[in-house]
Formats: structure tokens, C-alpha cells, sequence
């Protein structure tokens, strides 16, 4: 790999975001730059490990989120989806 192609890669972060709710219900219909940004991580790994608590800590007290509903999410932070129109 060259030093430039390695130095990219080091630039890409990982978001943790949630769907916004209204009401108490998620909407994860929502387009992705409207979720709202929980944190940042350096890999991806950490990023669906922080996901997948605070799932178990939502599913835990009662959340109101569609089971098995993909209402937190990792993204890389060059996905186009997180690009503003």
C-alpha cells in the first residue's frame, strides 16, 4: 500500500447515530442525515460494539423502537448518504 492510500484510510471515522423519534416512535424511515450523531469512533468493530449496547440497554427498559428495527446505525464518515443536498 502507498503512504498516501494509508494516510486516507487513517482519515475515516465511524458515526454511531440513532433515528430521530417523534412521540416515542422511531423513525427510521427518516433519510440518514437526519439522524442525530451519538458518537464517533476510530474503527468499526468499536462502533457496532457501542451499537449493539445500547440496543440491549434500550430493548432492556422498554423502548418503544419496532423490534428488530435498525434504529441505530454505524456509518463510515464518507458515506454519501451523510452528504447534504
Amino acid at each position: 500500500m502507498k503512504p498516501f492510500h494509508a494516510a486516507g484510510l487513517a482519515m475515516i471515522a465511524w458515526y454511531l447515530l440513532i433515528a430521530p423519534s417523534t412521540k416515542g416512535t422511531m423513525n427510521v424511515n427518516a433519510p440518514v442525515r437526519e439522524w442525530k450523531h451519538s458518537e464517533s469512533f476510530d474503527n468499526v468493530s468499536d462502533c457496532e460494539a457501542a451499537r449493539k449496547q445500547i440496543v440491549a440497554v434500550a430493548t432492556a427498559v422498554g423502548s418503544k423502537a419496532a423490534p428488530g428495527s435498525v434504529w441505530a446505525k454505524c456509518l463510515s464518515s464518507d458515506d454519501p448518504a451523510l452528504k447534504k443536498n
